[in-house]
């Protein structure tokens, strides 16, 4: 899930669509993407901005280690339409790059979920989410293993020291 280019839905009463940075890089290191929806065919695709009133700005977005995480009512309509429902779900889903479109397209049938309250959450999920989002206090979780989410943990910021001559 690290470092390849993929989206991710989690769940919830404010749910999250995550696109992998490297998705972004691919398509040529937009300041935006366009969010495009099959609900028929359960299709996801990105493309860059090109002005349209669909477009994400990456400045709107919060920022992890590896994603930018949107939310908002598209975000709650993907789930509505995909069937994607309860609380603390993860759905990964591996895309792909389509260079002729310059778009990124992935699959709910391709997808995988985790259910982030079971005690036999996958290792690499688990390290995922401490990476990327803070933890809720361990003695309200629902399962002693589970993970809840708080929020995103924000990327650090660079700052730049202007040097005087």
């Amino acid at each position: 899930m690290k470092n390849e280019i993929g989206m991710m839905i989690l769940s919830g009463c404010n749910p999250l669509l995550g696109v992998s940075k490297k998705a972004i890089e691919v398509l040529g290191n937009p300041k935006g993407f366009c969010l495009f929806v099959n609900v028929e065919k359960k299709l996801l695709a990105i493309t860059p901005d090109g002005g349209n009133s669909s477009a994400v700005r990456l400045s709107q977005t919060s920022e992890t280690q590896d994603y930018y995480w949107v939310r908002g009512i598209t975000v709650h309509r993907i789930s509505d339409a995909f069937g994607i429902c309860g609380e603390n779900k993860l759905i990964h889903f591996p895309a792909k790059h389509i260079p002729t479109e310059n778009a990124i397209t992935c699959c709910y049938e391709n997808s995988n979920m985790y259910d982030l309250e079971s005690e036999n959450i996958d290792v690499e999920v688990r390290r995922f989410m401490g990476n990327n989002f803070h933890m809720k206090d361990k003695a309200k979780r629902t399962t002693p293993n589970a993970l809840d989410i708080k929020c995103c943990k924000s990327t650090p910021r660079k700052t730049i020291k202007k040097v005087s001559q």
